[in-house]
């Protein structure tokens, strides 16, 4: 018990640096595109090129763009609303405690409605699986027979 405390905290301490490296990613992707743009729009105004030959580049650059804020803001978003605080190994040792009846002896209903509470979403992109979840709330206390 006490190793998985300590890989899950591990987890959430390379989260931030995570979300760093993947906002990071992102504005070098706009970085890189957005002199592209500016250069198609150089050659039409000098008449270089002609606006019918490049629009669907223009388009497409500017949706690579648009497509790469959003990211960018989802992430940074993501980041400032996600409080990352190390796990305490007797809040886990409690927490196992009081569960346990639920998950040994609770309903199917009760135990997905329990998993449901902390798990936001699972993602599979194998061979990886990545599961997006909180720390779960103690449930009220309620005998399980």
């Amino acid at each position: 018990m006490r190793e998985i405390v300590n890989l899950t905290d591990e987890e959430l301490s390379k989260s931030k640096i995570n979300y760093r490296e993947k906002i990071a990613a992102y504005s070098k992707q706009i970085t890189d595109k957005n002199p592209r743009l500016h250069n198609l729009y150089d050659a039409i105004e000098s008449g270089k090129l002609d606006v019918d030959n490049i629009n669907s580049r223009i388009k497409q650059l500017r949706e690579d763009i648009e497509e790469l804020e959003k990211g960018e803001h989802d992430i940074e978003y993501k980041m400032q609303n996600t409080e990352i605080k190390q796990i305490d190994f007797n809040t886990v040792i409690n927490y196992v405690k009081e569960l346990k009846p639920l998950l040994q002896k609770g309903s199917i209903e009760e135990r997905k409605l329990f998993i449901s509470s902390f798990v936001a979403g699972v993602t599979v992109n194998y061979p990886e699986i990545e599961i997006d979840y909180t720390i779960p709330e103690v449930v009220a206390k309620k005998k399980i027979s």
